[in-house]
């Protein structure tokens, strides 16, 4: 079970809001705000568990989960957002919902079930203690809640919603940000709404707007749905964009899949490759790149890579490749300056 980190930047933008401030809530949480930069970063479900109790705890806000569906940025649920506030009818906003919700989080999609004359969307959530199973049904319902009126735009739909949970003390929040019907004590979680709102035409649409985020969607759904097959190239991206000019090292790079050092290596294993094997293959494209580059001399190659000394660097490149750098370069860079090739003699002559 995984979430996107998505919503993560979300929520810290509502804690901001109460006057938390964010590196003192990581900190409080024990999590990397690093992690943060990559827009296709997942939390696992215990991580997200730590990070909604550690903000109940700090906000000291009962109604958070309320606050978060109001507040928080279309960004939180990233492209979905976009895209369900694009789509012509509120039953296509459902199908769009229900076939990208993993982008958002590894868990079931709201399921719409048609009645005479009223519909139910019913909505499941990964379950915790008390207060975070409150919390995340009034984010979700609240929300879901939040874009069915844009869709009743001003119609009457007969909008209700139904909690599983007791009614709250802080009822006034309720009734301040959920302009519907609200029942407490239910068998599930459900936003309940009139069959006439399920293919009313929502005006603000557009059409060419949601091909092209439907189309982005599916990529990021392609890619999401292969990521556990393609661990390795996953962890030669992360190195590639995160440490070059440093040395990787397997228990910082684990930590952003959310394993122990030991878990990354077993499963790189099953994979038939090894953390060093990546890490090398990566530092030997990044220096093969950087060497055809005829401005950049082997030393500033040698120090833009991480290393000390244009020695290590050296040896380092001649055991990913069998050559040397010098003698790399002479064979691939055709173009290279008078004076790249003055270095690669030079230098030659120094190693011999």
């Amino acid at each position: 079970m995984d979430f996107s980190i998505n919503l993560v930047r979300g929520l810290v933008d509502v804690l901001q809001r109460l006057g938390v401030a964010p590196d003192f809530y990581f900190k409080q949480a024990g999590f990397d705000s690093l992690r943060l930069e990559n827009p296709a970063g997942r939390v696992c479900e215990s991580e997200y568990d730590r990070l909604q109790q550690v903000a109940l705890n700090l906000s000291n806000t009962p109604s958070l989960g309320i606050e978060m569906a109001k507040h928080s940025p279309q960004g939180t649920f990233g492209v979905l957002a976009y895209l369900v506030l694009n789509c012509s009818t509120w039953r296509e906003a459902i199908r769009m919902t229900s076939r990208f919700y993993r982008l958002v989080c590894d868990y079931e999609a709201p399921v719409l079930e048609i009645g005479e004359t009223h519909s139910r969307l019913i909505y499941s959530f990964s379950k915790s203690n008390l207060e975070i199973n409150r919390l995340r049904s009034e984010f979700g319902l609240t929300r879901l809640a939040l874009i069915a009126k844009a869709f009743q735009s001003n119609d009457d739909h007969d909008l209700s919603i139904g909690f599983c949970h007791v009614r709250p003390r802080y009822m006034e929040k309720y009734s301040e940000w959920l302009p519907c019907n609200i029942e407490f004590n239910q068998d599930v979680y459900f936003l309940k709404f009139s069959n006439s709102l399920l293919d009313k035409k929502q005006p603000f649409a557009d059409p060419e707007v949601a091909t092209i985020l439907k189309e982005q969607a599916e990529s990021m759904l392609s890619s999401l749905q292969g990521y556990s097959g393609r661990l390795g190239e996953s962890v030669k991206a992360l190195i590639r964009q995160k440490y070059i000019g440093r040395k990787p090292d397997l228990e910082s790079v684990a930590s952003y899949f959310h394993l122990s050092g030991r878990s990354l290596r077993r499963k790189l294993q099953e994979e038939g490759t090894t953390f060093g094997a990546l890490a090398d293959e990566v530092m030997s494209a990044v220096a093969q790149q950087a060497l055809k580059d005829p401005e950049l001399c082997i030393k500033e190659v040698a120090y833009r890579m991480g290393f000390s000394e244009p020695s290590s660097f050296h040896r380092a490149f001649k055991r990913w490749t069998g050559t040397t750098p010098q003698e790399w370069r002479r064979d691939h860079q055709a173009g290279a300056t008078p004076e790249a090739r003055v270095e690669t003699k030079t230098a030659g002559l120094e190693k011999a």
